[in-house]
């Protein structure tokens, strides 16, 4: 499939870009996120955990792109985990410092 991607997007004079797709959680701090995620991650989210998810603060998190970004992911693709609406504006929000953190 990825080769067929690198054909298309050269066939069509683009560079291929690969999107990371994880889910997300920020808070101030690493434990306040996974206090917030522990209790939804012990209901079995997605059969996921915390190596597949984005939680943190925004430097954890910065710091963890960083390392998909070395394997050529320059842009992702986020969905937030909570589905507490208060929790989830908090996260959107520091998305701005997730930004700075990683300019």
């Amino acid at each position: 499939m990825r080769k067929r991607s690198q054909q298309t997007a050269v066939a069509h004079g683009r560079r291929v870009q690969p999107v990371l797709r994880r889910d997300i959680h920020l808070a101030a701090t690493d434990a306040e996120a996974r206090a917030h995620i522990d209790p939804i991650l012990a209901e079995g989210y997605r059969g996921l955990g915390y190596d597949r998810l984005l939680v943190g603060s925004p430097d954890t998190v910065a710091a963890n792109l960083r390392r998909y970004e070395s394997m050529g992911f320059d842009h992702v693709l986020v969905r937030h985990i909570t589905g507490d609406h208060r929790a989830m504006l908090d996260s959107f929000q520091l998305l701005e410092h997730l930004v700075t953190a990683l300019a």
